[in-house]
């Protein structure tokens, strides 16, 4: 009689722990988020769909683009978005490049924005916990069945251009090329120049339009952008508008000399934003370069 009772108990537990999952497993397929099917002018489709996980700094959140061929491996490419953006900044060049056929991913930076839907919040944010996010996409991205191995590329705007590069230098094996849109090269000399001494930083400093803490400040101050990115030696695209004043054209001018795959694109004019005057330049740039290298 015992051993029956001790064997219906099993049963019992066992059959509440499968509810259990199966509840769970049910709440988390409510959440996720639906596949889209967007058009391109010629009639073909994209798939568009969230991807995100927990990396270091917590939940990262993000969008993948693939194309409506999505059997086998391809390149892929990852928008790194500026201080104050989040993944829909990257929206237009994922969709245009997943029509040619290449997969492309476009994330929030942990802290990165008052929008972002990653974890973390802006007082915490910095080019360090940025370059920990972006490998922590990359080393994600190469555990997944469309993924083709060492042809992942790039594309980073202001701060996220900065965490680009260093990333790259880093992960040169798996980085196949990296294009740089008004990258704030300039980092440590702007942390350094904001706030000479650290005991001067205050807790809170408005930078792009967005309030960063004190880390912001001391994790660029020694994070010597040039001599780390001289380690990648792939294909680069700098892409710098001459009046730029956030980032002088000079950086950029560097940048060119340091990366000897590097190719500069100067843009006469233009400011550091390169906003709609300039956006369907910045894409041409952007993916004739995608053309050089991947053939798309």
């Amino acid at each position: 009689m015992n051993k029956s009772l001790k064997t219906a108990g099993i049963i019992l537990l066992v059959l509440a722990l499968v509810a259990g999952l199966s509840a769970t497993a049910a709440r988390l397929l409510r959440k996720a988020s639906p596949r889209q099917t967007l058009k391109a002018e010629d009639g073909r489709a994209i798939f568009c769909e969230e991807l995100s996980f927990f990396g270091s700094g917590g939940k990262i959140y993000g969008k993948v683009y693939k194309p409506y061929d999505t059997l086998g491996r391809k390149p892929v490419l990852v928008y790194c978005h500026d201080l104050g953006g989040n993944y829909n900044e990257g929206k237009y060049i994922c969709e245009t490049v997943a029509k040619k056929g290449m997969v492309a991913y476009s994330f929030d930076f942990t802290g990165g924005s008052p929008e972002s839907r990653s974890a973390g919040t802006l007082s915490e944010v910095s080019v360090r916990t940025e370059v920990a996010d972006l490998k922590a996409v990359v080393g994600r991205l190469l555990k997944e069945d469309f993924t083709e191995k060492r042809s992942i590329y790039l594309v980073g705007k202001g701060l996220g251009g900065a965490v680009a590069g260093l990333v790259a230098s880093e992960l040169k094996k798996d980085i196949a090329g990296v294009v740089f849109i008004s990258a704030r090269f300039n980092i440590e000399e702007f942390s350094n120049e904001t706030y000479p001494k650290v005991r001067n930083i205050p807790d809170t400093t408005f930078v792009n339009g967005v309030a960063v803490g004190k880390k912001f400040f001391t994790d660029a101050r020694d994070i010597k952008i040039f001599r780390k990115m001289k380690r990648y030696d792939g294909p680069a695209l700098v892409i710098h508008g001459t009046a730029d004043t956030v980032v002088p054209i000079d950086f950029a001018e560097k940048a060119n000399k340091v990366l000897s795959g590097c190719r500069l694109e100067r843009i006469d004019g233009a400011g550091h934003e390169l906003g709609s005057r300039y956006s369907s330049k910045v894409l041409r740039m952007t993916m004739d370069f995608l053309q050089e290298n991947v053939k798309l």
